[in-house]
């Protein structure tokens, strides 16, 4: 019965529970973050009262009471027939905001629960039920933990006002329940469980152009926002992304910004030639007294830091891995670019069990809260809400149709270049703390532009940051001059960027710096023995 919504209404119990806006803030909380999908309120009765406690009496007490003792008869009826009883969740000067099947009665002397009984340091509330959620009014799904978005439901709050008196309160009359029941059909097949087991902190829903604007701004940090569109249209269409632009655009900082924006802690991890299965997914290896442990890879780690609290899993420098060798099992766990079919494989929850997983954080995490999120063909169902952001190093935009296909499927490529020269050397200048006409930023910026220019290379911000920096550095403490502390900045920081360019075009470059950038020039002139003439 209870696995049919219709049927479970049809014989519930209705109740409703009034409290404080801050009150259920704390009961939603909880329902996110430590106990997926169940909530407790609670009641002012005591201990004391337990000898008439089946005295069916008005008020607070009595509806506890009459809760108790219909929940309790019905365990030792002899009969298969269970009432379920619904709580519809009212909050005092707002409105029905959610409702929940009772599942557990408790008196609870000991353990302080509400904010309130903490700062008190007693219980207040020692008669407890919990529920498990069945429904929540959208703006409360989500955003569990702010309760200034949260709106009621109108024609629930309505149907249950003439029972919204402060505490429990059962509801009696024929008329009100058949409306309350009504509505409750509607609302239980509409609503998406899943959002309870989403991380409570940070919602990609949520997610905007506008928002990840203000997060970058306060960064300090420039880009296009054709590229922030770009970025927010491809996470919330279940794309992962892959940050793809020259050394120093910015794409790290991009990605930390995205996390920061959605509340997501990152993950950060640096990819490399060696690589494997078990450094991205995870694998056996010799733990103490020589037994086999499993240890999780980065994707896993992050995964269950995700179930936790909300993780963005950064995977820096991809193109140094074997992409389709190490992510084989990532493209099978997220197979489509429908979130709904993502799924973690039984056989790899099987794998990890046949190993000793007990010190491993993330494995015991997985173990727990995967099954939680229901099954799927072959495997748990994975959050809707993660992500992997990549980043790729490179100066030429034929490098992505090196990519493997598998791989281009399942990530948007977003290509990131330095802004518009004017507005860049504006945010270098506010990085730095210096003004806008700052005369060491506006040469270091004429300098990178220029370079860019001979070369065809695409010289990324961080390194007009580093020069001005370093030129700023060697003007105001050493005495340089500004022409002379930007040629020594300059002959330390562009050589990385020139790597791979063909020796006539490093040739131009050190002859068109010779006036004014002797340094550079030369620096530039010692590059020629490693490419051929």
């Amino acid at each position: 019965m209870f696995r049919d919504k219709d049927k479970l209404v049809d014989a519930a119990d209705l109740w409703v529970s009034a409290g404080s806006l801050e009150h259920w803030r704390w009961s939603l909380e909880y329902a996110f973050r430590y106990e997926k999908g169940f909530t407790y309120w609670g009641s002012h009765i005591s201990a004391e009262e337990l000898k008439g406690i089946f005295a069916v009496t008005r008020g607070v007490g009595g509806s506890s009471a009459t809760l108790l003792e219909s929940a309790t008869l019905e365990l030792v009826r002899e009969t298969r027939v269970r009432t379920p009883h619904i709580v519809l969740f009212y909050v005092n000067g707002l409105g029905v905001i959610g409702a929940g099947l009772v599942t557990q009665l408790e008196f609870d002397l000991l353990n302080l629960f509400w904010p309130e009984e903490r700062k008190e340091g007693r219980v207040l509330y020692p008669f407890r039920f919990k529920m498990k959620i069945l429904w929540l009014t959208p703006s409360v799904a989500r955003n569990p933990c702010s309760p200034d978005k949260w709106q009621a439901d109108d024609e629930l709050t309505a149907a249950a006002r003439s029972n919204a008196r402060s505490g429990l309160n059962h509801v009696m009359r024929a008329e009100a329940v058949a409306r309350i029941k009504d509505l409750l059909r509607v609302r239980l097949k509409e609503f998406d469980e899943t959002v309870l087991f989403a991380p409570a902190y940070g919602r990609l829903a949520e997610l905007s152009v506008e928002k990840l604007s203000e997060v970058v701004k306060r960064r300090k940090l420039v880009f296009n926002r054709e590229v922030l569109v770009r970025v927010v249209s491809a996470l919330k269409c279940g794309k992962h992304v892959l940050l793809m632009g020259p050394p120093g655009t910015g794409k790290t900082a991009l990605a930390k910004a995205v996390a920061e924006t959605i509340g997501f802690q990152p993950y950060v991890c640096t990819a490399n030639s060696s690589w494997t299965r078990y450094d991205f997914i995870g694998g056996p290896v010799i733990g103490e007294g020589g037994r086999m442990a499993w240890r999780s890879g980065h994707l896993l780690e992050a995964l269950s830091r995700h179930l936790e609290e909300g993780c963005l899993l950064i995977v820096e420098e991809l193109n140094r891995a074997e992409a389709d060798k190490v992510l084989a099992e990532f493209f099978t766990m997220f197979a489509s670019n429908d979130p709904g079919e993502w799924v973690f494989p039984f056989s790899l929850l099987d794998e990890i069990r046949s190993y000793d997983y007990s010190r491993d954080r993330g494995a015991r995490i997985l173990l727990e809260k995967l099954p939680q999120l229901g099954e799927r063909l072959g495997g748990y169902a994975i959050p809707s809400d993660f992500r992997v952001v990549a980043t790729v190093n490179s100066f030429d935009r034929t490098y992505l149709f090196t990519l493997g296909f598998a791989l281009q499927r399942r990530f948007a490529v977003v290509e990131i270049n330095p802004p518009e020269p004017e507005e860049e050397r504006k945010a270098v200048a506010r990085q730095l703390k210096r003004g806008e006409d700052d005369e060491v930023v506006r040469l270091a910026s004429e300098l990178v532009k220029k370079v860019r220019a001979l070369t065809g290379r695409i010289v990324g911000t961080a390194t007009l940051v580093d020069v001005a920096m370093i030129a700023l550095d060697a003007h105001e403490k050493e005495g340089m001059s500004i022409e002379d502390a930007i040629d020594l900045a300059a002959s330390m920081a562009l050589p990385s960027q020139l790597e791979g360019l063909p020796r006539d075009v490093l040739e131009k470059l050190a002859s068109n710096l010779e006036e004014g950038y002797k340094q550079t020039a030369e620096v530039v002139r010692s590059l020629y023995r490693y490419v051929p003439e």
